[in-house]
């Protein structure tokens, strides 16, 4: 290629800017060739590369991104913004936003997906929110935390208790679906107390107890530690669940897994081994679902769960804030 040409001078032009951009080395770079009269060769010998070079570099673009964003809040101190950054990192946190709305599990309704959004991004989810939380009294709440809701007392029985149950229908309805069984709340689990856990699951050769668990990262119970670790809140929830029954697992011969997901979209550990497990078990029961759709809507409609019930939340507090504020001024 002729260095005069205009060809070449447009391709180094873009190759040096990409480069800088994404900070590459030129000893270091896989992605790109290291000169314009390379570039046709390059691709012809790396031709694999073409067709994943946009998602990889925008990959790169989006970390490098993030770790910006991250180092600016560690800087300012901002608890909340890093507590944000690391969560919806977590693994599998972006699930609900890649899910094919193929069925009614799988959708997200426009405001839902609004709220969901506008959390993951740190906004606020309504621009006019009252400082004062009308639904547990609390003066400054809201100003303090904007989602606070996710975690108010007086929703726990309500709106939050729905997000939950709607995760377990979800393991209980894609557990059927691959051949094994599921219960809820089974019964005369401990002669003691009589604690019941949310799911028992039997699939072929094994037998699990599950208890599913929803904590808010950016409340201001674990804002901290969320901060500091991925998927901390969704971690001590699962001591806590561990805790709680292991005894009543052992006395029924099975084994406890703590389903403990998080509110920005992260689920820990032991809930994927479920999952896999799960998967595992459509491969050998040979359903009629291909094991890898089932285990897409499986992990898509618990994603989906979780986030329309966090919209469910924002949405009746918010109401019930706008319902008092107007009645507080018609008197």
């Amino acid at each position: 290629m002729l260095h005069n040409s205009m060809l070449y001078w447009e391709l180094r032009q873009c190759l040096n800017q990409v480069r800088c951009v994404l900070a590459i080395d030129d000893a270091d770079d896989t992605l790109l060739p290291s000169s314009p009269n390379e570039f046709f060769s390059f691709f012809a010998q790396h031709h694999n590369l073409i067709s994943h070079l946009q998602h990889n570099l925008n990959s790169q673009a989006t970390k490098l991104s993030h770790q910006a964003s991250l180092r600016k809040a560690q800087d300012e101190d901002d608890t909340v913004t890093q507590a944000r950054l690391t969560s919806i990192t977590s693994p599998y946190a972006s699930v609900w936003k890649d899910t094919i709305p193929s069925i009614p599990e799988l959708r997200l309704a426009d405001p839902y997906y609004r709220i969901a959004s506008r959390m993951n991004l740190g906004l606020p989810a309504f621009v006019h929110l009252p400082d004062k939380c009308y639904s547990c009294g609390k003066d400054g709440a809201c100003a303090r935390d904007p989602y606070h809701y996710l975690s108010c007392a007086t929703h726990k029985r309500r709106e939050i208790t729905l997000r939950h149950n709607a995760v377990v229908h979800a393991i209980c309805t894609y557990t059927q679906l691959a051949g094994g069984f599921a219960c809820k709340e089974p019964h005369d689990m401990s002669d003691e107390d009589g604690r019941r856990p949310d799911i028992q699951i039997v699939l072929p050769n094994q037998h699990y107890l599950v208890d599913v668990v929803i904590s808010h990262p950016l409340c201001p119970t674990y804002v901290r530690s969320a901060a500091r670790k991925s998927l901390a809140a969704a971690h001590q929830a699962e001591m806590r669940k561990d805790s709680k029954y292991h005894h009543t697992a052992q006395v029924q011969h099975a084994e406890f897994i703590p389903f403990a997901l998080e509110t920005m979209g992260g689920i820990a550990p032991k809930a994927l081994k479920l999952l896999r497990h799960i998967l595992t078990s459509c491969r050998e029961e040979m359903t009629l679902w291909p094991h890898d759709q089932l285990m897409a809507e499986l992990r898509g409609s618990i994603a989906v769960a979780v986030q329309r019930g966090n919209a469910m939340c924002m949405l009746s507090g918010y109401s019930r804030a706008v319902g008092r504020c107007g009645a507080a001024g018609a008197a």
